[in-house]
């Protein structure tokens, strides 16, 4: 008679495949909300702190809930990108210079978005107010690689979630708060002819100045939508050169061209003169 000892185990059950891709969706939730809150009243506490207190470092309360939060945030994003059963519920992956592992298009968008914005709030940021203070504006360096550092992680939020459709579809208020529907499949002809119309309205009602504008809206609004196609098949099925070409492109070269045009108005004219003749130049548009 064979002992106690000696009898098999009965082994652990292994995840079902359905809980897989339901774990991932619950930490890329969990990671969504967390940059909604820090951005949303992060952005709110630091205004109102830097207007009732002299600045005193980058350790202020507000800083701290901003980079606690999106450290928080990118922890469940490093998660999904180096646990595997998390990983492979967001399709096939590409290679990346540096993992050894294929890293799925989607993860791979949000994870340089993240990096992105680490490397601009945490380095940038701090060396850029330490060398020219806190005469700052929106297009500066550091505060253009933020924004599209936050921008990047958008898409990569859309794409993660729209890799995860064949888990679960999309209903029409995730699509809608993630801004999927504003890239969708509409058609050019449909974007023309409300361009068209757009421009016909501007030159009604815009005066003598409108005129000159109005034919631009149509073509505008063409580009636009193909820029917007472009995106969502990016999104919807990424490849290595359309990743490596967004990731660089509006974490890298924007910026760069933006800080560029800041430090030139720097050193050309005062911020206040720069920014009235830009507002005195878009008002009227």
């Amino acid at each position: 008679m064979q002992s106690l000892a000696t009898l098999p185990l009965p082994a652990l059950p292994a995840p079902q495949p359905e809980e897989r891709p339901r774990a991932a969706r619950r930490l890329l939730w969990t990671s969504f909300w967390l940059i909604i809150v820090a951005v949303v009243v992060g952005q709110a506490w630091d205004g109102y702190w830097h207007i009732t207190n002299t600045f005193d470092g980058f350790w202020s309360p507000p800083h701290v809930f901003v980079y606690a939060m999106s450290t928080f945030a990118g922890l469940f994003v490093a998660a999904l990108c180096f646990v595997p059963r998390l990983r492979h519920s967001f399709g096939p992956g590409l290679v990346v210079p540096g993992l050894p592992f294929a890293l799925p298009g989607a993860l791979f968008l949000l994870a340089a978005g993240f990096v992105a914005l680490g490397v601009a709030s945490m380095v940038v940021d701090n060396l850029w107010h330490t060398v020219y203070g806190l005469n700052e504006t929106l297009w500066s360096l550091p505060h253009a690689m933020i924004g599209a550092a936050l921008c990047l992680m958008t898409l990569g939020f859309t794409s993660c979630r729209l890799a995860l459709r064949a888990h679960r579809p999309l209903r029409w208020p995730t699509a809608l708060l993630l801004g999927v529907l504003l890239l969708g499949r509409w058609r050019r002809g449909a974007w023309l002819g409300a361009g068209v119309l757009f421009g016909v309205l501007v030159a009604l009602l815009g005066g003598s100045v409108a005129w000159l504008l109005a034919p631009l809206a149509a073509p505008a609004m063409l580009a636009g939508t193909c820029v917007g196609g472009w995106a969502f098949d990016t999104l919807e099925r990424p490849t290595v050169a359309d990743v490596w070409g967004l990731v660089l492109g509006a974490a890298l070269g924007l910026p760069l061209i933006s800080g560029g045009v800041d430090l030139w108005l720097r050193s050309h004219t005062t911020y206040t003169l720069a920014w009235n003749a830009l507002c005195a130049a878009v008002m009227p548009l």
